[in-house]
């Protein structure tokens, strides 16, 4: 009778998750998109020198800062400033040596959905991070949200804006005193 149990469980949890990824629309385009996005991520994260390679030339962001829309501001990029910002070694790699150096801080992102429209998508990720600090026996935890929105420009999707900053969150736990 459990392995009846088990089986069905398996099954039905097979049927959810097979009927979650068959909802995404444009599948391929999708699939494509989450690719191209996880590697503009390793490439942010270990300070390559092609990390702009799927933007596009006029790239703006919108800083949220988990304000009243009112109160975003707008940032835009453009090609000269991403040609600055891959040509300066120093900038690129700034952040990734930043965690070689403290080897207990963690950050994970994830793409949480996607929805194409022929040659336009958009994207919802999630990005956190979490910075222990032994000092001050404090942890900092970061998290936020960004909606992310992609192009089709020569045949290649680029990311043409990005809005960040939303539901930004900030913790700071302190340790139990020893």
């Amino acid at each position: 009778m459990r392995v009846l149990i088990f089986f069905a469980a398996f099954l039905i949890l097979t049927c959810i998750t097979a009927a979650v990824h068959a909802s995404e629309p444009n599948g391929e385009a999708a699939r494509e998109i989450r690719s191209l996005m996880y590697e503009v991520w390793n490439k942010w994260d270990t300070g390559h020198p092609k990390h702009h390679k799927h933007f596009a030339d006029d790239f703006v962001v919108v800083r949220a800062n988990n304000a009243n829309p009112v109160r975003w501001t707008i940032d835009p990029v453009g090609e000269e400033k991403l040609k600055e910002f891959d040509s300066d070694p120093g900038k690129r790699v700034e952040k990734a040596k930043e965690y070689q150096r403290n080897p207990s801080w963690n950050m994970g992102r994830e793409v949480l959905h996607i929805d194409v429209k022929g040659d336009h998508a958009l994207l919802t990720t999630i990005q956190w991070y979490s910075q222990p600090d032994s000092t001050k026996r404090i942890t900092r935890h970061f998290s936020g949200n960004e909606v992310i929105i992609f192009r089709k420009i020569d045949k290649n999707w680029k990311i043409t804006e990005n809005i960040m900053g939303i539901n930004f969150k900030q913790d700071v736990m302190h340790w139990d005193p020893e």
